[in-house]
């Protein structure tokens, strides 16, 4: 719902930016799965 509310206002990224984005989650998920902060769920 809301990324529809975001194309309603004419919200646009580059693509590269929003896989520069997609990396860093993952990034993030493994690291905190590494340290044992999160288990696989919540990844």
């Amino acid at each position: 719902m809301v990324m529809w509310l975001f194309y309603m206002f004419g919200y646009n990224v580059d693509a590269f930016y929003l896989m520069k984005v997609l990396v860093f989650s993952f990034v993030l998920g493994y690291l905190s799965y590494r340290a044992h902060v999160a288990d696989v769920s919540a990844m």
